[in-house]
């Protein structure tokens, strides 16, 4: 039997190799009173392959750690191809529970990992709730964390390296 420890070392292997981690911001179809949409910002981690086996061993750890996922069956548009198996998480507390978990062991997306957890707790630090102050800055006038979305954007292109200059400091 594998220890806990083993077993999230190969599951930073595996986000290393097949996963996204990741945040975008959102747009809500319907409009407020006012004609203004609500924006809301969305994390993200997930992995896709066509090997089951790994998805379910991948779905095992988040049950142990207690992270709630999503799971996929994406059918294959070729009849040639295997269908593709995608586990995604995708609120504050799930990502940062599953990234501080892997943390670690990340190699290719610590430096992504490291940037959408210094966005959370950003953001969980300046998130307009009720009963904020009326000075809270709405989402989108928040400087830091929309330069901290377009890095991650470039970090997420394939073929291309941020520069030490993309990054900006917590």
């Amino acid at each position: 039997m594998k220890t806990l420890d083993q077993r999230l070392a190969w599951l930073a292997g595996v986000i290393d190799g097949e996963g996204t981690v990741g945040a975008c911001l959102t747009v809500n179809s319907t409009s407020r009173k006012d004609g203004t949409r609500h924006r809301h910002l969305m994390f993200r981690v997930a992995i896709a392959n066509t090997d089951e086996a790994m998805i379910r061993e991948v779905a095992e750890i988040a049950d142990t750690l207690g992270v709630r996922y999503c799971l996929h069956i994406s059918p294959s548009r070729v009849t040639k191809h295997k269908p593709a198996f995608v586990i995604s998480l995708s609120s504050w507390t799930r990502v940062e529970g599953l990234l501080n978990a892997v943390l670690p062991w990340l190699v290719t997306k610590r430096a992504r990992a490291d940037l959408v957890l210094a966005m959370i707790r950003h953001r969980r630090a300046t998130a307009r709730r009720r009963g904020m102050p009326i000075g809270t800055p709405p989402l989108l006038n928040d400087v830091w964390l929309m330069r901290q979305l377009g890095t991650l954007k470039v970090m997420n292109q394939r073929c291309r390296q941020p520069e030490e200059h993309d990054v900006v400091g917590s």
